[in-house]
């Protein structure tokens, strides 16, 4: 690491117009490291290779043998004057005055790396079933019906646009799309509920009493409604909903357009039929505000300014 700090300063101090600067190391392991990710090695040996990498490139590091090393020189008992002679410690080693082709070759055979300095490395990945289906990233869509749509051709297998899924195959995409967006939203929630256990006091749908259905495979609100005959189950328990989830985003934004721009507490009404959306009031009116089309509704005529009374007004009799 000091020798490419040094060719560092060197070249940044010299106004010589070097074209290549070549390094050299007596040691298979560096040369191994400097060809390999520092991001492999612990922190001691990962931080000097990611900065000699910084400073020089993998390919200007050559091998030169320890018998031909001029480094070596003051380690080996050698006398002040036999160094302040004429030696290969002040004039370089005798094979740098020939061809690059006789300089010395790295040893043959596969470089050995030392196994204590690599990084403990884990296995980190997600088990998934075979029949669980991929749904499209629902960040990539405008609108929540773009979002069905692409959702129900990638569950019912359609290949091209001829292919005509059914009501059934929309319902299933949209149940689907619903669930993902709960898992995404309330992850723990989700599994305790599944599997009939209490969520944590400090869940934020504890005050709603949120109860699975089997039938959807979805979070629903409870209450005291579960006795009314006259209203349906979807009505009685709406599906629970995260505001700052896109699917929501986008569900807001297509009850919105379908009832043309109203108030928020329209639109907001609407959703309470089928979903409770945390904070659901709030998310509507922060789409409303940012809405182009209900801008354009709730926009006032502005009155411009009277101009200047004309001179002819203004003469004296």
């Amino acid at each position: 690491m000091t020798g490419a700090q040094l060719a560092s300063v060197l070249k940044r101090e010299l106004t010589l117009n070097i074209q290549e600067m070549v390094y050299w190391t007596d040691s298979t392991t560096v040369l191994t490291w400097l060809q390999s990710d520092s991001c492999r090695y612990k922190v001691f040996v990962g931080t000097r290779v990611a900065e000699i990498q910084e400073l020089s490139g993998p390919a200007s590091w050559r091998y030169v043998d320890s018998e031909s090393n001029p480094a070596d020189d003051i380690t080996r008992g050698k006398t002040l004057s036999q160094l302040a002679g004429e030696s290969r410690w002040s004039q370089g080693p005798p094979f740098l005055q020939l061809s690059a082709n006789h300089w010395p070759n790295a040893p043959s055979g596969e470089p050995t790396e030392e196994v204590e300095e690599l990084r403990k490395t884990s296995f980190c990945g997600l088990l998934t079933g075979a029949d669980t289906p991929t749904l499209p990233d629902t960040q990539q869509f405008s609108t929540y019906q773009e979002l069905l749509e692409a959702t129900t051709r990638s569950l019912h297998g359609a290949a091209n646009i001829t292919d005509h899924p059914t009501a059934d195959d929309y319902n299933k995409a949209e149940l689907a799309l619903l669930r993902q967006a709960q898992m995404e939203s309330f992850p723990e929630d989700f599994v305790l509920l599944k599997s009939g256990k209490a969520i944590p006091t400090s869940s934020r749908l504890l005050t709603l009493t949120p109860e699975y259905d089997e039938t959807t495979d979805l979070i629903r609100a409870g209450g005291r409604l579960r006795r009314c005959e006259d209203l349906n189950r979807e009505f009685l328990h709406p599906i629970l909903l995260a505001l700052s989830h896109p699917v929501t985003k986008l569900l807001i934004q297509h009850f919105d357009n379908q009832l043309c721009h109203p108030g928020a507490e329209r639109v907001f009404t609407e959703l309470r039929r089928t979903y409770w959306i945390l904070r659901g009031r709030e998310a509507v009116r922060k789409h409303q505000y940012n809405c182009p089309g209900c801008r354009k509704w709730r926009g006032k005529p502005e009155i411009p300014k009277m101009a200047d009374l004309p001179p002819s007004s203004l003469r004296l009799f």
